[in-house]
């Protein structure tokens, strides 16, 4: 009997190694990512691996929303916390902690402002900022329009995605151009392709992406990502667009 539940113990840790080596191999080998992820998730351990994070070849990092791209309806986010109660898909939380960390040890003072935002949320700020301006005087119509220029529309946000954050500096905390002067602000334009991150709203790039010059909203695009679209000057946009030539 003894020799028979050894043989047994033997068998079973024999098999559960073999599994380990063949799920191994699979990380490294297996071209199709949608079946690394059904072995993944059947073991329980899909967050075990350090995967390269791609749908069929695209590089979701590199997801474009806009007004004319809305949010795919079959897009995951994964908000984790990074302090102050926001949250960010926890993909672009180490750079993020990172950026913030290195940003305050270089005497800045970055205050994280805004960041991933439910659905619900996004359709509760546009609908604020449409109805200021009917305030004003406009139009349903044209309030809507106006209020896309700076808060995007409901389903096209990035910070639904949770891969946008807003920062803003401690000493000036108003969302306009001046943001830009700030040290918070010269330290992150200069630095953020270091963490993944890029400028996503550059100034004179409005009648591209639609939004106004934003000198606080950076987007998650990964680093290498990050360098080539900060290095080149473009805005995701056209990066994407030359890069599809």
């Amino acid at each position: 009997m003894l020799k028979r539940n050894r043989r047994a113990v033997i068998t079973v840790t024999a098999g559960i190694l073999i599994l380990i080596f063949v799920v191994c191999v699979l990380v490294h080998t297996v071209a199709d990512r949608r079946a690394l992820r059904l072995v993944s998730e059947t073991l329980g351990i899909v967050d075990s691996f350090n995967l390269p994070d791609k749908d069929n070849g695209k590089d979701r990092d590199l997801i474009l929303v806009n007004k004319d791209n809305p949010i795919p309806e079959d897009y995951k986010v994964h908000p984790v916390g990074i302090e102050r109660g926001y949250s960010i898909d926890k993909r672009a939380r180490e750079g993020l902690k990172d950026m913030l960390r290195d940003c305050r040890e270089a005497g800045c003072e970055p205050v994280i402002c805004s960041a991933y935002r439910s659905h619900e949320d996004q359709e509760r700020l546009f609908e604020q900022e449409t109805q200021g301006f009917i305030d004003q005087g406009l139009d349903e119509d044209e309030a809507r329009e106006k209020a896309s220029e700076a808060t995007a529309i409901p389903g096209t946000s990035e910070h639904e995605c949770g891969l946008a954050v807003d920062i803003i500096d401690a000493s000036y905390q108003l969302l306009d151009k001046m943001q830009e002067e700030t040290d918070t602000q010269k330290w992150l334009m200069t630095h953020c392709q270091d963490y993944g991150f890029i400028l996503r709203y550059p100034n004179h790039k409005k009648a591209i992406t639609g939004i106004i010059y934003e000198p606080w909203h950076y987007r998650y695009v990964g680093r290498d990502n990050a360098k080539a679209i900060m290095d080149s000057g473009l805005c995701l946009e056209e990066f994407l667009a030359a890069e599809s030539e």
